[in-house]
């Protein structure tokens, strides 16, 4: 097990980068793929609006023109670093203003991975027929985790899952696909445990180096001995239409 001040080094590591990068965790995948949900319904030249940020390896493997899409986030950090990388590309950049979009356009396809967002800015600037997609972490997600470092954590939304969202999408959309499901996540180094805690507050709200160095060596000793430690995600995700 690494010294208290050996992890407070790599938190400092871990917090200096906004991309998530792992070596030892394994996922279990969802029923569904993304990828090809997207290319069934990608035709040439569409435009694409993106809440959040997928690999630019996504779009790219479907043949997708980086001036067709446009990336909005939902704070400044992310908005700025990934302005300075992308834009140059030929992306194009946007960030939330008090849950509005500063979007005048519509689009034809939007991906949204937002646990908030505003439905009837979606409606607004979607085209008719155009579909949108919203793939989200659920209120459930690390929730076992998340105790045993603060065994009275809640979360902040306590109604984020398939059924609240598909209420609501359906009010303005026809469904035309929607699952939920709660696959595995296994870490295989404490390292990893503390990236992927960093990168993730909202679900380790009160977690500390200091506060929790205890509940990391049994962590660390469970991973030592079963090679891993597991945690649950609560994933969903809903395809709707625009008629």
């Amino acid at each position: 097990m690494l010294t208290l001040d050996e992890l407070k080094e790599e938190e400092l590591l871990f917090k200096n980068s906004i991309i998530f990068n792992y070596n030892q965790i394994e996922y279990q995948n969802t029923p569904w793929n993304l990828e090809s949900i997207v290319s069934n319904f990608y035709k040439d030249n569409m435009k694409i609006l993106v809440l959040g940020f997928y690999d630019l390896k996504f779009f790219a493997t479907l043949n997708i023109l980086p001036q067709n899409i446009t990336f909005v986030f939902n704070n400044e950090k992310l908005f700025n670093h990934y302005r300075d990388r992308i834009v140059p590309l030929g992306y194009k950049v946007s960030i939330l203003n008090n849950g509005f979009l500063d979007i005048n356009i519509e689009y034809d396809l939007i991906i949204n991975k937002f646990k908030i967002y505003n439905i009837l800015e979606i409606n607004r600037v979607l085209k008719k027929t155009g579909i949108f997609i919203t793939e989200q972490n659920g209120f459930k997600n690390n929730e076992l985790l998340s105790k045993l470092f603060d065994p009275r954590y809640k979360t902040k939304i306590m109604n984020n899952d398939l059924n609240h969202n598909f209420s609501i999408t359906k009010e303005y959309f026809t469904i035309v696909y929607s699952d939920e499901c709660y696959p595995y996540i296994r870490f295989k180094d404490i390292k990893d445990l503390l990236n992927y805690i960093i990168h993730n507050e909202d679900e380790f709200p009160n977690f500390s180096i200091d506060k929790n160095y205890s509940d990391l060596s049994d962590i660390d000793q469970v991973i030592k001995i079963n090679r891993y430690i597991e945690s649950f995600l609560h994933k969903f995700i809903i395809v709707a239409k625009k008629v």
